[in-house]
């Protein structure tokens, strides 16, 4: 495409969009040109040496061992596809272009087999493509074989470049929609359970988010394992690489919404914060009432962490396609797990807690939903939110209980989480499970989840859901983030069973036939720096000129010390935070002394004492506009 640029063999999507020669393992997921190893692992174009094994061009040397282009040197000896000295001899440079293979450089396009083509566009497996050219797999579509998509240039003909010995399929272009239906889609595994569930990530490597007493609990981990690709901490990404389409109500033509990669500052140091001296008094109450610095909170605000469970929103868009009940289960319950990816790499900050009548819109044509959430309660804390979708209308109201023991602090929400699919009259409701944070005070610091999920169908008794998150178990290694699930008819025969990791992604089946319903997206590169944000996230608190015209003086995107925190000034933050903090308990002390109590303005209580949309909010941002009305000053 240019010097030191992308190659690609194939036609583009569009003005710069994706290429790609095949077709997909799944949605939004990798292309290649051949089929897979199993699910979660790597594609290649010729056949496997064996279950779990290698992927190559030519034959096998014998079982277990290495596959080449050409003929073997001899009995139990090296490929190549030049010709040999003599038997169990080396090839030589005069004789073949990619010998001697005693000193075939790492770098070399074809060699040396020791380390599986370690650097070549074809190896070394162990990381799928590392170094090459056209890797890693975990840049196709957030991971390509012909690098990250973000940097890839417009299609230009006379610029895409052939590359030898590659056996190019027809060209597919067909992308995931949300208008057709959506079968389960398929990819055999050739492992087994167990050995699935013992190749996960190391344990004690895990990162996680502190969660406040109004937080919720919500990517890929860089192992090999199971379900996860090889996540590259390389890819190249511009500060705003995604461009999504915006309606405008058909005033016009369509325009382009540039969202940010990036957070304006990364986050601040916090090794000179002892957490000990601030909770050492408080072990056993509610950390809700205990105030903490702002270095340890993250720029998000917990009305925008229940607008994270909808990152994955697109399984609510399938469930609505899919006639069978049992398979828009399937769908619906993968989303109740998708809600807690986020949450793993969450490098230890906490949501800022909403003050009492904070307010947080995202409306996102790309996805097809508007999102609204409202406080509506300070104490005990409470959040509502709601959103809908021409396929689906999803609502919560969140409420959480936590407890600090010294090393761990666990979260319990209470509460339910409601999905209406109105192409079906379903109306789906389940409960959240118990979050753990380990080594809260020293060490690294992990997150787990754990209990069960109950998933029911209250239009009718066709089908339940039952989905467990297994608690850590030691099997000679530590096993995290298991999920187990179970959706039964109503005389309880199992029809569809789950499995996955909830940081990773989830199954449908039983290996080696196992269908793959949904994995976690790669994270940005460098997140560590940035609070261990996922893309999604960071878009959350976005905030551009024509959008703070429509917004009322109640949402998040305008609280002054979140915003000072994002942009990296900590002390302004801090001073920010108190004053919030101090209005707020100065407006719930009139309030108190004119024995008057708060009104929401966006959610209303209904008979079961939960709240829900009285469907105002979008009516009134149309006409007369938030900025006509009169709104609380929150700061």
């Amino acid at each position: 495409m240019g010097p030191g640029q992308q190659y690609c063999l194939g036609l583009p999507m569009g003005p710069g969009q994706q290429y790609c020669l095949g077709p997909p393992m799944g949605p939004g997921q990798q292309y290649c040109l051949g089929p897979p190893m199993g699910p979660g692992q790597q594609y290649c174009l010729g056949p496997p040496m064996g279950p779990g094994q290698q992927y190559c061009l030519g034959p096998p040397m014998g079982p277990g061992q290495q596959y080449c282009l050409g003929p073997p040197m001899g009995p139990g000896q090296q490929y190549c596809l030049g010709h040999p000295i003599g038997p169990g001899q080396q090839y030589l440079p005069s004789e073949s272009p990619y010998g001697p293979w005693s000193t075939v450089p790492s770098g070399s396009s074809s060699g040396p087999w020791s380390t599986v083509l370690s650097g070549s566009p074809y190896g070394p497996w162990s990381t799928v493509l590392s170094g090459s050219s056209y890797g890693p797999w975990s840049t196709v579509l957030s991971g390509s074989p012909y690098g990250p998509w973000s940097t890839v240039l417009p299609y230009n003909r006379n610029k895409v470049h052939l590359r030898h010995n590659l056996y190019v399929c027809s060209v597919h272009t067909k992308q995931d929609s949300t208008d057709g239906s959506h079968p389960l889609v398929h990819q055999a595994s050739n492992e087994s359970r167990a050995s699935i569930t013992e190749s996960l990530s190391e344990f004690f490597d895990a990162q996680e988010v502190l969660l406040s007493a109004s937080s919720s609990e919500n990517e890929a981990s860089d192992d090999d394992s199971y379900i996860s690709d090889n996540v590259s901490d390389n890819i190249s990404m511009d500060n705003f690489s995604n461009e999504t389409e915006r309606p405008n109500s058909g005033k016009g033509p369509l325009y382009h919404v540039r969202r940010r990669s990036c957070l304006p500052s990364a986050s601040p140091n916090t090794s000179n914060i002892s957490l000990w001296n601030i909770l050492k008094n408080n072990i056993g109450k509610d950390l809700s009432k205990v105030a903490m610095p702002v270095q340890l909170n993250e720029p998000l605000n917990t009305l925008q962490r229940l607008c994270e469970e909808l990152e994955y929103s697109e399984l609510l868009d399938r469930a609505a396609n899919t006639q069978d009940p049992f398979e828009r289960m399937v769908y619906v319950a993968t989303f109740a797990v998708s809600g807690y990816a986020s949450s793993y790499h969450r490098a230890g900050g906490k949501p800022f807690n909403p003050v009492l009548g904070e307010t947080y819109e995202c409306d996102r044509p790309d996805k097809g939903l508007r999102f609204i959430a409202e406080q509506v309660s300070h104490h005990p804390p409470i959040s509502a939110c709601h959103a809908d979708s021409k396929n689906y209308i999803f609502w919560q109201d969140m409420r959480w209980k936590n407890k600090f023991w010294g090393k761990s602090m666990e979260i319990v929400p209470v509460g339910t989480t409601h999905v209406i699919l109105p192409g079906f009259g379903d109306h789906y409701e389940w409960n959240k499970v118990t979050s753990c944070i380990h080594n809260i005070l020293s060490g690294q610091r992990w997150i787990e989840h754990y209990g069960e999920i109950s998933i029911r169908n209250t239009s009718t008794d066709i089908c339940q859901c039952k989905v467990t998150f297994i608690k850590v178990r030691d099997r000679g290694e530590f096993v995290v983030n298991e999920v187990e699930g179970t959706i039964t008819d109503h005389k309880g025969k199992v029809i569809h069973r789950l499995f996955g990791k909830w940081n990773e992604g989830m199954y449908c089946g039983d290996p080696p036939s196992a269908t793959c319903i949904w994995r976690a997206n790669a994270m940005p590169a460098d997140h560590e720096q940035y609070y261990g944000f996922t893309k999604f996230a960071m878009e959350l608190n976005e905030l551009d000129p024509s959008l703070k015209l429509l917004l009322p003086p109640t949402d998040t995107r305008l609280r002054l010390d979140q915003r000072l925190l994002e942009e990296g000034n900590v002390e302004a933050a801090e001073e920010q935070k108190q004053n919030i903090e101090q209005q707020q308990r100065d407006r719930r002390r009139v309030l108190e002394e004119n024995t008057m109590t708060h009104q929401p303005t966006f959610f209303r209580k209904s008979k079961d004492d939960t709240w829900v949309s009285n469907n105002t909010y979008w009516d009134l941002r149309s006409d007369p506009g938030f900025a006509h009305l009169d709104c609380p000053v929150l700061w």
